[in-house]
């Protein structure tokens, strides 16, 4: 008896934690325009903690002055990137976050340096974009 509700636990166990489908990324992939274009399908896209770089990406590859300058078709490695600062806090709950961040991208030996914010209940915006 104490097997079968052991066994029966341990199948509702399974029936509500799932299993999930994991890719994997290569790193060289990390950062490319497919991988920020990926990102921003998220219907949460720019309002987590780790969006930042991926905010600032896609700033970084849609900009016109950058395209100008450097094409529309170049692409940034985990190499390119440098993170200048990345912090934040959480106001109770863990998803209700506030932080500001900064990064510099390369490209073409030219540098980006790119600052974001985001308050509370707000996405990540680019507060600035300058090259340096």
């Amino acid at each position: 008896m104490v097997r079968k509700l052991c066994l029966i636990g341990m199948i509702i166990m399974l029936f509500f934690t799932g299993c999930v489908s994991v890719d994997i990324i290569d790193k060289d992939e990390l950062y490319t325009r497919n991988d920020v274009e990926f990102m921003k399908e998220s219907s949460s896209f720019g309002k987590g903690r780790l969006d930042d770089v991926y905010v600032a990406l896609d700033y970084v590859y849609s900009d016109k002055t950058i395209a100008e300058k450097h094409g529309s078709s170049f692409e940034i490695t985990s190499d390119d990137i440098c993170t200048i600062l990345s912090e934040g806090e959480s106001f109770f709950f863990s998803f209700v976050y506030k932080g500001v961040a900064e990064f510099t991208f390369s490209i073409d030996e030219t540098v980006y340096q790119v600052c974001l914010s985001k308050g509370y209940f707000s996405k990540w915006k680019i507060d600035s974009c300058e090259e340096i």
